[in-house]
């Protein structure tokens, strides 16, 4: 199955949702960037959060999400447009020594972390918050910052079920984001955000093997009971695929390079016949001649 995002409203409630499947996303990260099991949890956790963010933008507005955390887990970088592109960075994709068992508390610290959020459009930034990250969990903790700092009651759950298969690490990958409109009853809110996080919601998200729309219609039987479906109003459509997708190009690459200066690029090529740059966020190599900035 491809990957996934399908957004809509349950008009009677007014609460937004968000329903995706990353699973080649995720995939394609995790294989991109070597991560080891631990670092591959929370990465899949960042990348998944930020895919369900993409269905509140619009045109060509980003929004560019930094988790930092007191623990080996350090910082992480994801972004993601309207199209669902996304892309990410651990800061340390190799948290587990040989024969060492990840440690929730080792991995993200005593005390809490922050998080940052930038929107912006064409590059220029539109608004930007932070706010303390004490949940440690990077969905977690962008829910936490839209509730707060977008006053906006927010509940992300992500999963991940992984092979023991370097070559297809990832099984099957996902998530959900609840959102409170304005006049919606709190208090059945606050009912669905808790059923989200049980299990067998998680396992419905987990389970790629019935049709789409029909685990979608299941899910939120399971958030809405005893309420039906129907009394919901439930309106949905699906948005574009979300993928690991970079925008890094041979260009791109050539104009970083030529902020060295003229001369030092010279002098580059003369101590070397090529100059390889790669790209932080999807690890693709450009390999540079001195052809590609000197005519003669």
């Amino acid at each position: 199955m491809n990957d996934y995002l399908i957004r809509g409203v349950l008009k009677a409630f007014n609460v937004r949702f968000v329903l995706a499947g990353t699973t080649r996303l995720v995939q394609d990260a995790v294989i991109a960037h070597d991560t080891d099991p631990a670092a591959a949890q929370i990465f899949s956790d960042a990348l998944t959060a930020a895919a369900l963010l993409a269905p509140l933008l619009t045109g060509e507005e980003r929004y560019t999400i930094r988790w930092e955390y007191p623990g080996t887990a350090g910082g992480l970088l994801a972004d993601v447009n309207a199209a669902a592109d996304v892309r990410g960075l651990p800061s340390n994709p190799h948290l587990m020594a040989e024969g060492d068992r990840a440690d929730k508390e080792k991995l993200f610290g005593d005390g809490d972390g922050m998080i940052a959020v930038t929107k912006s459009v064409a590059g220029k930034v539109l608004n930007t918050g932070q706010t303390k990250a004490p949940l440690a969990q990077p969905s977690a903790d962008i829910a936490f910052f839209l509730s707060l700092s977008d006053q906006v009651e927010s509940e992300m759950v992500t999963v991940t079920r992984f092979n023991a298969d370097p070559a297809n690490p990832v099984h099957t990958a996902g998530g959900m984001l609840l959102q409170a409109m304005p006049d919606c009853d709190l208090e059945r809110f606050e009912v669905m955000r808790r059923k989200l996080g049980q299990p067998a919601v998680k396992e419905l998200l987990l389970n790629n093997c019935s049709p789409l729309e029909t685990r979608l219609r299941r899910i939120l039987a399971e958030l809405l009971a005893p309420d039906s479906l129907e009394e919901a109003d439930v309106n949905y459509e699906f948005g574009p695929e979300p993928g690991f997708r970079c925008s890094c190009s041979e260009e791109k690459m050539r104009q970083a390079m030529l902020v060295l200066g003229m001369d030092d690029l010279k002098q580059l090529f003369t101590e070397r016949d090529s100059v390889a740059v790669c790209c932080n966020f999807c690890r693709r190599k450009y390999t540079f001649t001195q052809k590609d900035f000197f005519s003669t």
